[in-house]
């Protein structure tokens, strides 16, 4: 999986990418447990079913050949290297944010997070338009030098 920090990028999807990379190690966690630390169930009905070709082939074990435990855990170790560069990337624009005045800080996470347009963060706060975006260009400038 590779991630693309591009200028549209914006804090509110970072943080729901960082929710679904979450689920997806949880969901490699539970799949190497069910595989590997479970012997095989009695529910599980391993008679041997006909398959393409004619052949008689144990579907069960079949599906357990396809998922080995290195592919696992490769594929959980690189979720977590892309993890790990969405939280640098999650606290050096928290760094940048920290940065502003609160008013200011308020107004970049209005329109990161929430992704109000500045139209709507101007009834909110008491700034022109103008000035609104000149904040947020301002954070823009110094959050893709990053």
């Amino acid at each position: 999986m590779t991630i693309e920090l591009d200028e549209n990028f914006r804090l509110s999807d970072a943080r729901k990418l960082s929710k679904k990379i979450d689920a997806d190690i949880k969901r490699v966690d539970d799949t190497l447990e069910y595989l590997f630390s479970m012997t095989q169930p009695s529910s599980v009905d391993t008679t041997k079913e006909i398959v393409q070709g004619g052949k008689r082939v144990n579907v069960f074990d079949k599906y357990l050949g396809s998922l080995s435990k290195k592919t696992l855990e490769t594929k959980k170790s690189d979720l977590q290297k892309v993890q790990d560069i969405l939280v640098d990337w999650i606290n050096s624009i928290l760094a940048i944010m920290d940065e502003y005045e609160p008013l200011k800080k308020k107004i970049i996470e209005l329109h990161e997070d929430k992704g109000l347009s500045f139209e709507n963060i101007t009834k909110i706060v008491p700034y022109s338009l103008s000035h609104v975006k000149r904040i947020y260009y301002d954070y823009k400038n110094k959050k893709d030098i990053w």
